[in-house]
């Protein structure tokens, strides 16, 4: 299965916890909680907030990989039309592993990735509705 941009059902706000995920990761309350989710997997990823004045251009994610909750920065820049297509470039991966994790680092890169793609410019409330174009540089 690949990754999809969805709200969380009732059943998988609960499966996953993600009240207390969300909060413990910075996000505090949201009526809803949008995600990009491979169902199949069991991984989701989900855009946390987006840096101010000296951190302009850094997003902070997370994504929930094998039971373990990882916070991630990078730099993105992108351009676009609204509901047009638009390019979203990632760059400088900031992503700090847990030792037992170290070995999977390539796979977590990998699903991060897969999940940046499906995310497009901004998961549910993506506003292309054509292509959008994302690239890597890490």
């Amino acid at each position: 299965m690949t990754f999809v941009n969805e709200f969380a059902s009732v059943q998988d706000v609960q499966k996953y916890n993600l009240k207390d995920v969300f909060y413990k990761v910075g996000k505090g309350f949201v009526p809803q909680y949008s995600w990009t989710v491979d169902h199949e997997r069991g991984i989701y990823l989900s855009f946390i907030r987006m840096g101010r004045e000296e951190e302009t251009g850094i997003w902070t994610f997370f994504i929930y990989w094998k039971d373990q909750v990882l916070v991630f920065h990078m730099r993105v820049n992108g351009r676009g039309e609204y509901k047009g297509p638009c390019w979203r470039n990632y760059s400088n991966l900031q992503l700090s592993l847990p030792i037992e994790l170290e070995e999977q680092r390539d796979q977590i890169v990998e699903d991060i990735k897969k999940g940046l793609i499906a995310f497009q410019d901004f998961g549910m409330y993506t506003s292309s509705t054509t292509t959008v174009d994302v690239t890597f540089a890490f």
